[in-house]
């Protein structure tokens, strides 16, 4: 009977020290950094909101980059260029909102790859109070 309770308690204490409360959170990606533009996409609509077209640029050979910091983005045209715009931002989510009130949405966000959609510009042959449109680019980066 106590060899059958020893045996018992082992195999409860073994069992116990094998359920490991090892939960590992997964580490999340961060916006920050350098992220260099592989390509981008115009996306081409009537005034209705209706898809006409869409672009896809290739890769520039001068390539763009983003340096992203948590306050601020800057612009860089390419590795040469010393002039970079640079833009102070919110984030909310996976919206960026610059301090002008132009709006960026994150649609992709991963370790290694950022997309980026927006600001739409209006297309209009005359008065912009008569909009024929619009164009929305979206920007595929890079680490």
């Amino acid at each position: 009977m106590l060899r059958s309770r020893s045996i018992l308690t082992l195999f409860s204490l073994i069992t116990l020290a094998s359920c490991s409360s090892d939960k590992t959170t997964p580490t999340p990606v961060l916006l920050e950094g350098r992220w260099n533009q592989a390509s981008h996409t115009e996306f081409y609509y009537d005034a209705q909101g209706n898809l006409l077209r869409q672009i896809a640029i290739p890769k520039p050979t001068d390539t763009p980059f983003l340096i992203i910091t948590s306050t601020q983005i800057e612009e860089h045209a390419n590795n040469t260029v010393s002039v970079v715009p640079r833009y102070t931002y919110t984030r909310q989510q996976n919206r960026l909102r610059y301090s002008d009130g132009t709006i960026l949405e994150i649609t992709e966000l991963t370790a290694n790859a950022l997309t980026l959609r927006g600001p739409a510009t209006t297309l209009a042959t005359g008065p912009l109070s008569d909009p024929q449109g619009k164009v929305v680019t979206e920007k595929y980066y890079s680490r």
